[in-house]
């Protein structure tokens, strides 16, 4: 037996004087709303004969289209909680597959390959790049799962973390003193100074240009608009109601399904130019020993990243949008 006091949400379409579209739902509950599209979860069927509304064993979960546009889609009049924003975003990433299909795969892909899944073992001299890996892979997970939660700049944020560390990774497996990634002032504390970070970047650019060039062009593009505050960035959080006389200004970005996708690619090419960047530079030293079957599947996931983008370019030059690829 659930003794709770029951929530009521029924779905109504007012141009058809108010006709029901959906039986009532029991303990409502809003998972997300985006776009044009709303999730509700509850019981469909209770049992009101004792003194309690006793819950049947029945879920529901549905997405009503065009009722968040009658209802206010970002619900402004009443701010979100926090259990109900950490409720919406575990969803936008458990339905990542649902809604972005290969393209949240493929991104999922590289960070489940990245790691562990191409590396074998790693000599200990060399335990500074496992270090900045880790950093790699943690910041390049939160970048996927802030892109399909809806948070553009907090992803490219934590993308600029991933080249950052992944440049400090290359220049690790190559130099393994402490001393080459911080200072230490006179009380003997750390000092990542700009002076080390300068000669790591000035290494790699004399000794590995591709990959320097790659790194320096992809943390370019971060910095010239994603990751700094400007009038593109805040747009993405709000929205004018003309036909309610209003504006809103959502906790989530205003969903935009061909630029999710995008950021998903993003992923997938940095982690690209990294995992290229790690092989390469092993190559004449090999203190890093590689799963055998780990070069056929990153071919794979390149190639099928590739694909991707150029779907995704076709469709944004039909839709007349070509410059976003």
């Amino acid at each position: 037996m659930l003794h709770r006091i029951t929530r009521v949400a029924r779905v109504i379409e007012v141009e058809r004087c108010a006709v029901n579209l959906l039986r009532p739902l029991f303990d409502a509950t809003l998972i997300w709303m985006s776009n044009d599209q709303i999730a509700l979860t509850g019981f469909e069927r209770v049992d009101t004969t004792g003194d309690y509304t006793d819950y049947a064993q029945t879920w529901c979960a549905s997405r009503l289209r065009s009722a968040a546009s009658k209802f206010g889609r970002h619900m402004d009049s009443k701010p979100l909680m926090i259990t109900d924003i950490l409720d919406s975003e575990r969803e936008m990433v458990l339905k990542g597959a649902e809604r972005y299909g290969d393209y949240f795969n493929n991104a999922l892909s590289f960070v489940g390959v990245l790691g562990t899944g191409m590396i074998k073992s790693v000599d200990h001299d060399r335990h500074l790049f496992v270090v900045f890996l880790s950093s790699v892979r943690k910041h390049l997970t939160l970048a996927l799962f802030s892109t399909v939660r809806l948070h553009h700049v907090q992803a490219m944020m934590n993308l600029r973390q991933v080249l950052e560390a992944g440049a400090c990774a290359a220049y690790a497996i190559v130099h393994t003193d402490l001393q080459d990634f911080a200072d230490f002032d006179a009380n003997g504390i750390l000092d990542p100074s700009q002076a080390l970070a300068t000669k790591r970047y000035r290494w790699l650019k004399e000794t590995f240009p591709p990959v320097s060039t790659a790194i320096k062009d992809a943390k370019d593009a971060l910095n010239a608009i994603s990751t700094h505050a400007n009038v593109i960035n805040a747009t993405r959080t709000f929205e004018v109601r003309t036909d309610a006389g209003k504006f809103g200004t959502p906790f989530f970005d205003i969903e935009n399904e061909r630029w999710v996708k995008a950021d998903l690619l993003l992923v997938g090419s940095i982690a690209i130019t990294l995992m290229d960047a790690f092989y390469g530079i092993n190559a004449s030293l090999t203190p890093i020993k590689w799963h055998d079957d780990w070069l056929p599947k990153f071919r794979m996931l390149v190639a099928e990243n590739t694909r991707l983008k150029r779907e995704a370019r076709a469709q944004m030059i039909q839709d007349g949008d070509p410059d976003r690829f």
